[in-house]
């Protein structure tokens, strides 16, 4: 019945739980009040108080115990549950970005390499939905004064206007092939003024 009543991950959460307080119970006992139990003589008030002194004792240093061993755990959900529902998004929102170019350039940093800038980025062969946001993420690995070669199978008029509505004025422009085949332009990033 729970398991229809929970998602898979929520199921899991309680499975795991469940074992945990199984085991805390079983360390929180001892063995202690079932060796009481058994004595010949009944347990004094004294015993039986001091037992359940020990057993509270017990649990609360179980509690703790497992609550700091489940903190890096819990962060991380909470890290990952905000990745997925506020910061990739936000990502996919932003004019420019394509998701699977961010994964890569991660993964990357995350194996200890250096992203590199093409000098040139050659998009006929790319399809025309992924085309400016690979343009854009090249863009922005640019430092002021760098530029790189945009080779494309039409007039890029259009993303002329997107990296002015981007980026007003802060870019540079130059034609060097301009059709009918192949257009080449120089896109850069223009140089901070002092």
């Amino acid at each position: 019945m729970t398991a229809r009543l929970l998602t898979p991950y929520d199921f899991g959460l309680v499975a795991f739980g469940t074992v945990v307080v199984t085991f805390g119970m079983f360390l929180s006992d001892g063995g202690v009040g079932t060796a009481l139990i058994r004595r010949p003589e009944p347990p004094k008030k004294s015993e039986l108080q001091a037992l359940v002194a020990f057993q509270l004792g017990l649990d609360v240093l179980v509690v703790v115990g497992v609550g700091l061993a489940m903190l890096p755990f819990g962060l991380l959900a909470v890290c990952h549950r905000v990745e997925q529902e506020v910061l990739i998004p936000a990502l996919a929102a932003l004019p420019g970005v394509d998701l699977s170019v961010l994964v890569e350039d991660v993964d990357t940093l995350l194996a200890g390499d250096a992203l590199s800038t093409p000098g040139v980025v050659d998009v006929r062969e790319i399809p025309h939905g992924r085309r400016h946001p690979r343009i854009f993420g090249v863009y922005g690995r640019l430092a002021p004064g760098e530029s790189f070669v945009l080779v494309n199978n039409h007039d890029p008029k259009p993303l002329r206007r997107e990296f002015q509505a981007t980026y007003p004025d802060r870019f540079g422009w130059d034609y060097l092939e301009a059709g009918p085949e192949r257009w080449r332009v120089r896109i850069g990033r223009l140089p901070v003024d002092a």
